[in-house]
């Protein structure tokens, strides 16, 4: 999981206590893996997943549309001309549900 927090000690290991209130704070869903599967939950703390082989002429909402039974989406990230795209959930287990599911 990446933060975009920087380490208060840089070059020396993070207390976990720290870590755990720097992911409580900006990744509130980060521990609400309600309904993903046990293998998956400490495996798959995304909210983002990929999105491949689509037609440089995709438009973001058609990827909005199919995308958004699985939850509620933050922001999609378009490089249709390269034939991919990223989409980002608000929750873990929607990402998790899309790319499972899509």
């Amino acid at each position: 999981m990446l933060l975009n927090n920087a380490n208060p000690n840089p070059g020396q290991p993070m207390d976990n206590a720290v870590m755990l209130q720097m992911i409580t704070k900006n990744h509130p869903n980060a521990f609400n893996v309600s309904g993903v599967l046990n293998q998956f939950q400490n495996s798959l703390l995304v909210r983002e997943i990929w999105i491949g082989n689509i037609s440089p002429s995709t438009e973001k909402n058609l990827i909005y549309e199919a995308f958004k039974i699985y939850g509620e989406i933050e922001g999609i990230e378009m490089f249709s001309s390269k034939g991919f795209a990223f989409t980002k959930y608000r929750k873990i287990v929607s990402a998790t549900r899309a790319y499972e599911q899509a």
